[in-house]
């Protein structure tokens, strides 16, 4: 009987020689691509394979159920430890395992074909879990690294995008203080003008009459001469000065057009007589011709007359014994009545890299042309400034050696003398509602009529003003119930300020997007341009119901103290 039991038992053993043969091989391949990195892990694995195989034949209990879900933790723990591939290799070493563990109750003869199938289920289930969890975790992985790069992603955007605002706002706070600076400098600039102004006209005023007086107490003809020439160079000076200063008052925007109508062939021929003496000194002769059509313009006739008698001066400068035409005629220009003045002389002419820098100050075409002529190069300029002012242009033909031809077209009236004329009768219908008053600031004339109606469309009455930074002084002038303002201009945000402070509700109507800055400042809204008439509206009537409604509280207040 025992031999019999030790010949079934050596029959086993030697039925379990393939199984285990295979399963060495199998671990040993799964193994081999850790040997190099984890060389313990791989040692640790070994044995425990060869372990659990050799209990197939001498183990002697089965394993409990406690005991397989402490080892379905092992391979958990490994799968989370190694990986997928390591995953599979504890899942392997465990199916062997647990297969001897459980055959070790079994014994007889039964054991080899007992312990294939264990076997098989373990692996199968052992594996499964190995590769569900290794590749769960895989993905969890990868899901967590797109999630912390994503988030790093997102927080060096913000980063990113804070820097660039701190930027922004640096830039912007740089140029404003940088506007601020100009401002001050143009103010000190035009100060010092007017300054001087004062104290150079003031002596050259008497050194020109006295001059005169002079020359009409002189007996002696060559004293007399003397002294047209002290006149003469006197005027000349005061000419220069009054260029300088309206060209100083020009870029500081304080020049100021006075619009009436007058006669313009009469202006015209007024200015032919004052250049024909000195056109008789140069061999020049001047040729008139004036349309008897052309009746009266609304625009400024100092202005006017300045630029024709700087046309006319320049054309007969750069002329000698030739002609220069004066011609004055009504045109149409864009379906509207315009005024044309044109100029042309047959003198030296203008090289085209002589017009691009025609009309920069204190420039002339060359220099040998200034050493030849004389001049400042200022009366081309302040001509095409006051031209521009007027809403007109100006326009040259030019050939060399041949001659040049200056245009001047005017309107007959001018859209912002109309405007000037509108601003006016609303201003003073605004004096007889100064409860429904608005004070509108906009430097923009187009911008401003269309505020100035759609207030009046709602019934309000509105008290248009060109210059943003005048508006302090329009509020104490006219004491509006409100006031809308585009701080985009020259002190923009200072007057808000000082609109605030008087206790103006005022309501900030700008492509200046900064609502931060108004709300800190005390706007009490602020608009986006461009913006839609029906929300223009109903932001200042909540605004004019609000002021009025804290009115009513400070009285009723008032009333009951």
């Amino acid at each position: 009987m025992s031999v019999a039991v030790a010949g079934a038992g050596g029959l086993a053993a030697r039925e379990l020689v393939s199984p285990v043969v295979s399963l060495g091989v199998v671990l040993l391949v799964c193994a081999l691509p850790l040997l190099r990195r984890r060389p313990a892990l791989v040692l640790a694995i070994a044995a425990l394979s060869i372990a659990g195989v050799g209990l197939v034949a001498y183990a002697g209990a089965g394993l409990a159920s406690p005991g397989l879900y402490a080892l379905c933790l092992v391979i958990v723990s490994a799968s989370l430890a190694v990986g997928l591939r390591g995953a599979l290799v504890v899942g392997l070493a465990a199916a062997a395992t647990s297969t001897a563990l459980l055959l070790g109750s079994g014994g007889g003869v039964e054991a080899p074909a007992r312990a294939l199938e264990l076997w098989a289920t373990q692996v199968t289930v052992f594996l499964g879990t190995s590769v569900f969890v290794g590749v769960a975790v895989r993905r969890l992985r990868a899901a967590l690294q797109r999630s912390w790069v994503s988030e790093r992603s997102a927080r060096a955007a913000l980063a990113r995008r804070d820097e660039e605002l701190q930027r922004r706002r640096a830039a912007e706070d740089k140029l404003r203080e940088a506007v601020r600076e100009a401002e001050r400098a143009n103010e000190a600039k035009s100060q010092f003008l007017a300054g001087m102004s004062h104290e150079l006209r003031t002596p050259l005023n008497a050194i020109i009459g006295y001059s005169e007086l002079l020359i009409e107490d002189s007996e002696d003809v060559g004293v007399a001469a003397d002294l047209n020439r002290i006149r003469s160079s006197g005027r000349h000076l005061l000419a220069l000065i009054n260029d300088i200063l309206d060209l100083a008052k020009i870029e500081a925007g304080r020049m100021r057009l006075v619009r009436e109508w007058f006669d313009v062939s009469a202006l015209v021929n007024d200015i032919a007589g004052f250049v024909i003496p000195a056109a008789d000194q140069r061999g020049n002769m001047i040729v008139l011709d004036i349309d008897q059509q052309i009746g009266r313009v609304h625009a400024d006739p100092v202005r006017v007359r300045q630029v024709v008698l700087n046309l006319l001066s320049n054309a007969n400068k750069f002329t000698e014994d030739g002609m220069v035409f004066l011609r004055a005629s009504r045109v149409e220009r864009d379906g509207a009545p315009s005024l044309q003045i044109s100029v042309q002389d047959t003198g030296i002419g203008i090289t085209q890299e002589q017009l691009a820098r025609l009309f920069q100050p204190f420039v002339q075409a060359e220099s040998s042309i200034a050493r030849r002529f004389g001049g400042t190069g200022l009366g081309l300029v302040l001509s095409a400034r006051f031209v521009e002012m007027m809403e007109g242009s100006i326009e040259v033909e030019s050939t060399p050696g041949e001659g040049s031809i200056f245009t001047v077209t005017l309107p007959v009236r001018s859209t912002s003398a109309e405007l000037e004329e509108r601003h006016e009768e609303r201003i003073e219908a605004a004096r007889a509602h100064p409860g429904d008053a608005v004070l509108c600031l906009d430097e923009d004339p187009r911008a401003l009529d269309l505020l100035c109606r759609a207030l009046e469309s709602t019934g309000l009455f509105p008290i248009p003003g060109a210059r943003v930074a005048e508006g302090l002084a329009l509020a104490r002038e006219h004491n509006p119930a409100a006031a809308l303002i585009d701080v985009g201009y020259a002190r923009g945000w200072e007057t808000l300020t000082d609109l605030v402070a008087r206790g103006v509700p005022t309501v900030v109507v700008s492509v200046d997007d900064d609502v931060g800055r108004s709300r800190d400042i005390g706007a009490a809204a602020h608009l986006v341009k461009p913006i839609e008439r029906g929300a223009l509206t109903e932001t200042l009537r909540a605004t004019l119901a609000g002021a009025r409604g804290d009115d009513d509280g400070a009285k009723a207040d008032a009333g009951e103290g």
